[in-house]
This record gives C-alpha cells, structure tokens and sequence, in this order.
C-alpha cells in the first residue's frame, strides 16, 4: 500500500500513480542515518502522525532529506497502526534501493527499519515465513547458549584468579 508523492516502482515492481503530496504534519519520529563510501553524507527520516484521508484509509507521510533526490512517500492501511507500519516498511524498501549503504547507532549496514513479513500475500505464505524466522532464532539463541555454558565452563577451571583450579596462589600475597 505504500505510495510516493511521485512515481516510483511499488513493491510488485509496477508504477504507482502520481499523487498529491501529503504534508508531513506533526513529526513522530525522526532518525538520523549516515551513508558509509567515499562521500559520507547524512540521511534524515522522518515520520509523520498518521491521519485520516478517506472512509477508511489512513496515510502516514515519511519524509527523506539527505538522498539524491529529497523523497516523500505515505504508507497507507485501513487504521493508523496499518499505515503507521506500511511507512516504516516503505522506508526499509526505499533505504534498501537507494543503493547507498548506511550506519546507524555506530554499526554499520544497519538502518534500524527491519523487513517485514508480508501478510498481503497471504496468511499461509506469512505463517511459513513466520516459522521460518522462528526456527533460525531458536537455532542461534541455542548456540549461543552453548557458547556461553563453554566459555563459563573454562573460567570455572581457570578459576576468577586467572589460577588453575579455584585455589588462590598464597606464594605472592
């Protein structure tokens, strides 16, 4: 349901209407990114209050300032919350293809607007991609689990001293 305040490709690649600009309005949220490469510039998002536009339809305006070109684009939805979340996905989509890299928050390649799982395909297709996603977190929370009880495990032979075993070396003090 995104849109843009000028054409651009939707998610299914197809072209979206020009539309009349939405105003930002009052502003939610802001942050504040850096591109990473030979010329680091800053790139500013956005968001504004989602609001009513039709019986209905809500739109959330988001405002890009800092890429080639200035952007604008709305995510729309039934209520504010949809809207509110199409935006953040329209930023995520609009980051990804800019073709420019970023870091946020000091690491590098993250912008902070994670992808989301699409329900608009269908509840079967998001439910396996749900389980998917599931599955792999379980898998990385257990290894990490194994690592942590590895890494204990040598400092309690280590012992806190840094000595074999827990005894405390008495020759030095």
């Amino acid at each position: 349901m995104l849109r843009a305040a000028a054409q651009c490709p939707s998610l299914d690649g197809r072209k979206t209407p020009r539309m009349s600009r939405l105003s930002l309005g009052d502003i939610i949220a802001t942050r504040r990114l850096t591109s990473v490469g030979k010329l680091a510039r800053h790139v500013t998002v956005r968001v504004g209050r989602p609001r009513r536009v039709g019986v209905g339809e809500w739109a959330c305006p988001v405002q890009f300032t800092g890429l080639p070109e200035p952007l604008q684009i709305s995510g729309r939805g039934v209520d504010s919350c949809q809207a509110l979340v199409d935006a953040l996905q329209g930023v995520h989509y609009t980051l990804e293809r800019s073709g420019m890299r970023f870091s946020w928050a000091g690491i590098e390649g993250e912008t902070g607007f994670p992808r989301s799982v699409p329900y608009g395909f269908g509840l079967v297709l998001a439910a396996r991609i749900n389980a998917y996603i599931d599955r792999e977190l379980g898998r990385f929370v257990q290894a990490a689990k194994r690592r942590v009880k590895a890494n204990t495990g040598w400092r309690r032979r280590r012992g806190a001293t840094g000595n074999i075993g827990n005894k405390v070396n008495r020759e030095h003090g």
